[in-house]
């Protein structure tokens, strides 16, 4: 292997390391209807996810709230919903907050996209011209009208669980898994590119929230997490130091 290979191939590493070490949220657990693991159980027919162990954290212990599209389209389908009220699924901007419902048709899917000029598609229609290329989701609950945002700095201050007040958790779901939708009565999704993830919503803790994150989850193709600013400015000194390398070797 070259050198500027190694170099570059070590700084990826030292990304993927540090992300590795962090802290996800505990889970709370419910007597009286199946836990978030046991909704995992039932749901994920090809390979297995820790609903504890195996949520997706940046090096900070925050949970990955944010993403950017990583093909032309995206399908979202619910998998359960175990909460006695009713809710509805939705996106928002990171860079202009606005927010927008994705309802669920007779399949319990939605599709979305958003195309080069930030502008937002829900189900072939176009919803919003000024929407950004980065969004996170909520879970609205509409008998009682609040939000649980993926983003944990975007939801209410004591109302979440955890350091980071959180209210939504997400699992990457690796390449080749099974998944269980609701889709046309349970059709199994199957995860392909590393970029498909669940998203486990809880209600706020003053609608009688008991931190299982069991109360809707979705299954959400075709993504990528936003990376950290600090994840960002570490791959672009690797890169610096590949250019400096190079520059000095061509000098040689």
């Amino acid at each position: 292997m070259k050198k500027t290979s190694k170099i570059l191939v070590l700084a990826i590493s030292v990304i993927f390391f540090m992300g590795g070490t962090a802290m996800a949220v505990t889970l709370g657990d419910n007597y009286n209807e199946d836990n978030l693991q046991e909704v995992f159980d039932q749901f994920i027919t090809t390979g297995s996810i820790n609903a504890q162990n195996d949520q997706a954290v940046d090096q900070s212990g925050a949970g990955i709230g944010a993403w950017n599209m990583s093909e032309g389209a995206i399908d979202a389908y619910l998998i359960t919903m175990l909460k006695g009220d009713s809710g509805v699924l939705g996106i928002y901007s990171t860079s202009t907050d606005a927010e927008h419902d994705l309802v669920l048709g007779d399949d319990n899917g939605v599709s979305f996209g958003i195309n080069d000029d930030g502008h937002l598609w829900i189900d072939g229609a176009e919803i919003d011209t000024s929407f950004g290329d980065t969004f996170g989701f909520y879970w609205k609950n509409t008998s009682t009208p609040l939000m649980s945002y993926t983003e944990d700095s975007k939801n209410v201050a004591g109302t979440g669980y955890g350091d980071d007040n959180t209210l939504g958790i997400s699992y990457l779901v690796p390449e080749g898994y099974g998944v269980k939708t609701r889709t046309m009565g349970g059709t199994t999704v199957a995860a392909k590119a590393n970029d498909d993830w669940i998203l486990a919503f809880e209600d706020r803790k003053e609608l009688g929230g008991d931190g299982d994150f069991n109360d809707a989850v979705f299954y959400i193709e075709d993504m990528e997490p936003v990376p950290e600013p600090s994840t960002v400015i570490l791959l672009g000194l690797g890169l610096l130091g590949l250019v400096g390398f190079k520059m000095k070797r061509n000098k040689k």
